[in-house]
């Protein structure tokens, strides 16, 4: 049942976002991120590849929640708990991804640049303990 849940959820956010076009400053739904601010015509494509990758992925999730209900595969829930979320997971990561192909393809971003973004958003060494405090 969690995956027909969460299918409807994001079904549901495909079509408000569809409905209720995006807006610039705090609009509630929406895809925002770095590489989608860098131009009008890209944010508005960031957000029509949100809205479709939302849509395909929430309908994937209420036929395999559909399935798992008639198979009577409700009893291992604590399996559909456990990964349910990779889907949200999935869709802004394939949101992202095709986002940047988008930029480098049209020369708005370099590969240099995307690789300099990736670098120093990433995390320390892995310490053991509390050293770094």
């Amino acid at each position: 049942m969690i995956y027909i849940y969460m299918g409807c959820l994001l079904v549901l956010m495909s079509l408000i976002s569809f409905l209720m076009r995006y807006q610039k400053p705090g609009f509630l739904f929406g895809y925002r991120s770095y590489f989608s601010k860098m131009n009008d015509k890209f944010e508005q494509k960031a957000q029509t590849i949100y809205r479709r990758t939302c849509l395909i992925v929430g309908s994937i999730q209420i036929v395999l929640g559909s399935v798992i209900k008639w198979l009577n595969w409700d009893h291992y829930f604590l399996i559909w708990l456990l990964t349910f979320y990779l889907s949200i997971i999935f869709v802004y990561a394939i949101t992202e991804t095709r986002l940047r192909k988008l930029l480098v393809k049209n020369g708005i971003v370099s590969k240099e640049e995307i690789k300099k973004y990736d670098n120093t958003h990433q995390t320390k060494e892995k310490v053991k303990g509390f050293k770094d405090l």
